[in-house]
């Protein structure tokens, strides 16, 4: 269970940080840079940070919800199976 947890909690935080980054970014007055270059680059940078960076798999992206449902589907097959052997 620990090796499915650990990088799930990575990722999340991996997550959380890029979500703060881009939020950063935004509120740091780049509105105002006279340079119409920096404004193009931080538009740019705004634009490839909307999506959040995380791990990923081919279906979804591993964090803390997908390590939770996780552990609520392997409880619901153990519960399934163990009804059947009775």
């Amino acid at each position: 269970m620990l090796h499915f947890f650990i990088p799930s909690y990575y990722s999340d935080l991996l997550m959380k940080k890029s979500d703060d980054f881009r939020e950063a970014i935004y509120s740091s007055g780049w509105q105002k840079c006279p340079d119409k270059r920096v404004r193009q680059i931080i538009l740019f940078m705004l634009t490839r940070a909307r999506t959040p960076m995380g791990i990923r798999t081919v279906f979804y992206d591993i964090n803390l919800d997908t390590f939770a449902n996780m552990c609520h589907q392997s409880y619901s097959i153990l519960n399934v199976l163990n009804a059947a052997w009775r």
